[in-house]
């Protein structure tokens, strides 16, 4: 059984032995997985498979989650956006209403 949204894979499985599990999502920084809700180490090359991640689960039945989450650039990054529209904004209204804003500046 396989739960996916654009951020999180969540599958259910059942094996029989150790096995490989190919999850079937290109790897970037941010993805983190968990089996059985306990961090679990993944791989992004295996047997020449460049960018798919891969990791080994044990025998039985197991959850299996995949997560995309926020690194600390990309946090960085999101935050200088985000201040960048908002200077931009004000520049946009400075420009269109300079009578406003001698008035906001003449008073205080």
């Amino acid at each position: 059984m396989i739960w996916q949204t654009n951020s999180q894979l969540n599958m259910k499985v059942n094996l029989d032995t150790e096995s490989v599990v190919q999850l079937p999502v290109m790897a970037f920084p941010g993805w983190r997985l968990w089996v059985d809700n306990k961090l679990h180490p993944f791989v992004t090359d295996y047997k020449g498979r460049e960018g798919i991640i891969v990791t080994r689960v044990p025998a039985g039945n197991h959850q299996v989650r995949l997560e995309f989450g926020d690194t600390k650039l990309r946090t960085v990054s999101n935050y200088l956006s985000l201040l960048g529209f908002v200077v931009l904004v004000v520049l946009i209204i400075w420009r269109y209403t300079p009578k406003v804003w001698a008035a906001i500046f003449r008073h205080t």
